[in-house]
């Protein structure tokens, strides 16, 4: 389960990374940047050094948690659906 979250993550984070490297999202974060004075611009460097930082690992541990949050919800409706079809009831007895 983790390869596939490690995999997933790699791939989200590549196209996440690229599209940040677009001419346009560069033009229009330095024009909001440039809009609310230098700190805000000293804000979103820290913000990017962070996400380069801790970005990966982040979104490798939320696709680990979401890829188990559907594994036991598919696992509880098989049971639901089982218990239901009357798999889980003896022939003949109680």
């Amino acid at each position: 389960m983790s390869r596939l979250a490690h995999w997933l993550a790699r791939l989200l984070w590549g196209h996440m990374l690229w599209t940040m490297r677009r001419p346009l999202i560069r033009r229009l974060r330095r024009a909001t940047a440039r809009r609310f004075g230098e700190r805000s611009w000293e804000s979103v460097k820290r913000q990017d050094r962070f996400a380069r930082r801790y970005g990966l690992r982040i979104l490798t541990a939320l696709l680990m948690l979401l890829i188990a949050s559907v594994l036991l919800t598919t696992m509880f409706l098989a049971a639901l659906w089982m218990a239901e079809a009357g798999l889980f009831t003896r022939p003949g007895g109680r």
